[in-house]
């Protein structure tokens, strides 16, 4: 036969419940970002989607080894912008209304444009990107 809980071992069953379901639930965040690995490109590139001033920006960093010349990106597959190199360390922000559809002489990217995956191709080599949008300047 089992003893019934009284009041107060109730409360404090319910308070072990809810560590034993936090260290779960922080278990397996740690165990999500192991499994997510480096997730490094071979260019070295970082992007995030930041909102400026004047609307959205991009910003591009090139934290690798190497300069990136004859650089084109393009969000979402459609919306293009290029420039001749960026260099190790360099940092490029660039308005959303800079993107061109299908390249410099297409219609400009809508400047309320919120992309999601951001493609760098260069000489050097090229990276996939997904970005993660960013409050704040």
């Amino acid at each position: 036969m089992t003893p019934s809980l009284v009041p107060g071992d109730r409360v404090a069953a319910r308070q072990a419940m809810l560590v034993a379901a936090w260290l779960v639930a922080s278990a397996a965040t740690i165990v999500a970002v192991i499994a997510a690995g480096d997730r490094t490109n071979a260019l070295g590139a970082q992007a995030r989607a930041r909102m400026g001033i004047d609307g959205p920006v991009l910003l591009v960093m090139n934290d690798g080894d190497s300069p990136w010349t004859d650089v084109t990106y393009t969000l979402d597959g459609r919306y293009v912008f290029s420039q001749a190199a960026l260099e190790p360390g360099g940092v490029l922000t660039v308005a959303m209304h800079r993107f061109h559809r299908g390249g410099a002489g297409g219609p400009a990217a809508p400047r309320d444009l919120a992309p999601r995956v951001l493609d760098i191709t260069c000489a050097e080599g090229a990276a996939h990107l997904v970005l993660i949008p960013q409050a704040g300047r």
